[in-house]
Parts: structure tokens; C-alpha cells; sequence
């Protein structure tokens, strides 16, 4: 008979550090190294044009390598037609230009 306790996910978790998060951060969010790679899975972000803004289904139309597609942009304030951002997996990480000061 085996006496050992059934697995538990919080049991693993207690286990890991704590990382501290910037106030206001997405802790899920990829972090970019200095070469624009997820420090997370090691993937690049892609640049894209921001051409249309749907904010009711927080989506946005993008131009990225010469193709039109849709970005989840739940993550960043102030998008506008435009902006450049950083999309990785299909959502918009960073704005490296614009975001709506102009």
C-alpha cells in the first residue's frame, strides 16, 4: 500500500519562488529580452501597424508582413490606428510607438 499523498498543484506551486511583479504588470504577459525574444518560450514578437481599433470586442485589425490580421489588444491602453506594437502569440504586448499621444 502506498502512503504517499495524491498529487496536489498547489503543493508544486508552494514550492517555486516568488517573483515580484511591477505594480500595474500582467503577470502572464511575455517579457522581451533586449533582441525582442519572450524570455518565457524564447519566441520573437512580431511589429505591427494597428489599422483598425474594435474596442467593444478589444481586438484590432494589424498589418504585419505585407498580410491584414486580428490582435487581442486587452493588454495595452490606448490603442489607435497607427500604433506599433509587439504581438506575440497573437496578442499585442508592448507599443513601441504611438499609443495615442499624438
Amino acid at each position: 500500500m502506498n502512503s504517499k499523498a495524491p498529487y496536489s498543484a498547489a503543493n508544486d506551486a508552494a514550492r517555486l519562488p516568488t517573483v515580484k511583479q511591477p505594480q500595474g504588470s500582467n503577470p502572464f504577459a511575455c517579457m522581451l529580452d533586449e533582441e525582442g525574444h519572450c524570455i518565457t518560450c524564447s519566441d520573437e514578437a512580431l511589429s505591427v501597424k494597428v489599422l483598425l481599433v474594435d474596442r467593444e470586442t478589444e481586438m484590432a485589425r494589424v498589418e504585419v508582413q505585407g498580410k491584414e490580421e486580428e490582435v487581442d489588444i486587452t493588454l495595452i491602453e490606448n490603442v489607435r490606428p497607427g500604433d506599433i506594437l509587439l504581438v506575440h502569440g497573437g496578442v499585442a504586448i508592448a507599443c513601441t510607438e504611438g499609443n495615442g499621444d499624438e
